[in-house]
């Protein structure tokens, strides 16, 4: 086994991408490595965009993308390398579940995983594999299109908002999935959910400021190296508890105020029990508006 299978890292140097003379992020600088990577941005901020240029579909604007050190060139790449899951199925219409597997597992003859039977069982398409893809409904559509992305043994996949459309059972079994499959393989995941996927054990990054950064930086850049709270309560917070932790008061009853730690703020919301809160806006559900439509 080489090293440029082992290591699995993407490199992208100054990227730019976008159609002709239409940037739509740039100046991309990221390493991306093995594991599972979560893009985060509201429709329109350019996350098909970047995965279509990573793989290779379109070209970049400006910039360089390494795989392993070898440098993509002419919008060229090893597909035995890359699976993808694109906003359009690719699925053929006319043809049954089993007949569209069979056919894309033709262009990965040498580099086929031995999980299809076990996807088709965990997405309940076990019992159906002779259905024309016509016949299915959309959740039933998407499941066999992310089963197609994930039955080449490559070592980079690319889901492109592979969640629409899916049950919540759905969601949670393809979540349990991706998990076991991310120990040897780089896992790039777009979304513009910010509570889709389990995010404290993936890679984490946003489209912000038209340029992709990542997730630590953001918060940094807003709020620095506290936790942000914004509360809104039913009664007022007591003027002791406000001078204790240096809170505002920025509305009738609402208040903000910013936490060294996570100690400070369990202290404080000690110190407030028993209170009658109404909502509370912390560091993610602050940006979550930047990634709102």
């Amino acid at each position: 086994m080489t090293e440029r299978w082992i290591t699995g890292l993407i490199k992208i140097n100054s990227l730019d991408i976008g159609y002709k003379k239409n940037i739509v992020s740039r100046n991309i600088n990221l390493e991306i490595g093995t594991g599972i990577s979560l893009f985060f941005g509201k429709n329109g901020t350019g996350k098909t965009t970047f995965f279509r240029t990573l793989t290779g579909i379109m070209l970049p604007l400006n910039g360089n993308i390494y795989y392993d050190g070898d440098k993509l060139r002419d919008g060229s790449i090893v597909k035995d390398d890359i699976s993808i899951l694109t906003h359009k199925s690719g699925l053929y219409s006319n043809l049954t579940i089993r007949e569209n597997l069979d056919y894309w597992k033709s262009f990965y003859r040498n580099n086929l995983s031995t999980i299809t039977e076990a996807l088709l069982r965990e997405f309940d398409l076990n019992n159906i594999t002779d259905r024309v893809v016509r016949t299915l409904s959309k959740g039933q559509t998407q499941k066999l299109a992310i089963i197609r992305s994930l039955i080449p043994n490559v070592k980079y996949i690319f889901l492109d908002e592979p969640l629409n459309g899916l049950d919540v059972k759905s969601k949670i079994k393809f979540s349990e999935i991706l998990y076991e499959l991310k120990k040897n393989k780089t896992i790039l995941i777009s979304t513009h959910g910010f509570s889709d996927f389990d995010i404290e054990n993936s890679n984490k990054f946003i489209f912000y400021n038209q340029t992709i950064e990542p997730y630590g930086k953001v918060v940094s850049e807003i709020w620095g190296d506290s936790i942000y709270i914004e509360i809104t309560m039913g009664n007022k917070i007591p003027q002791e508890v406000l001078k204790e932790f240096n809170i505002d008061e920025i509305g009738e009853c609402t208040y903000s105020c910013s936490f060294e730690s996570k100690v400070m703020k369990d202290k404080f919301y000690n110190k407030i029990n028993g209170l009658d809160i109404i909502s509370v806006k912390t560091t993610e559900n602050q940006l979550k508006s930047i990634l709102s439509d």
